[in-house]
């Protein structure tokens, strides 16, 4: 049986707070731009650049949906995935921001983002001895 700490689990609370603050802030002084074009540019370089330039924009979806784009033409680019990783979560596709944050951890395992999102849907999972391993990695 756990006993849960009281101080801890306020700290948890705070950091947990100050990740979505850190995540929703990005969304909060975007722009309104037109969406991606429809059709794939079809290179790395080219969905990597375009993935710089809306991130540059504040545009953080098309940036995320650039940068998935050129970590499929190149999956073992670590900067592309962890570029990839934390723009999914800044865009708030979670289901995507955790797989490629399972894939992060594997080859940077002190990712402390990647750690606190794979404790937090650990946490939400209801497997808080998992959730305690990721927080402590973190």
């Amino acid at each position: 049986m756990t006993i849960v700490d009281r101080a801890a689990l306020r700290r948890w609370a705070r950091r947990s707070l100050l990740l979505a603050v850190l995540l929703a802030a990005p969304a909060a002084y975007s722009e309104v731009v037109a969406d991606s074009p429809d059709e794939d540019p079809g290179t790395l370089l080219g969905n990597y650049l375009s993935g710089r330039m809306a991130r540059g924009d504040h545009d953080t979806v098309a940036a995320a949906d650039f940068y998935s784009k050129a970590l499929a033409g190149d999956p073992s680019n670590e900067i592309i995935l962890e570029q990839t990783f934390l723009l999914e979560a800044a865009s708030a596709h979670w289901d995507r921001a955790i797989r490629l944050a399972n894939e992060l951890v594997k080859v940077e395992p002190a990712h402390r983002i990647a750690q606190f999102l794979l404790g937090c849907d650990a946490f939400k999972r209801g497997d808080y001895k998992e959730a305690d391993e990721h927080f402590s990695a973190a």
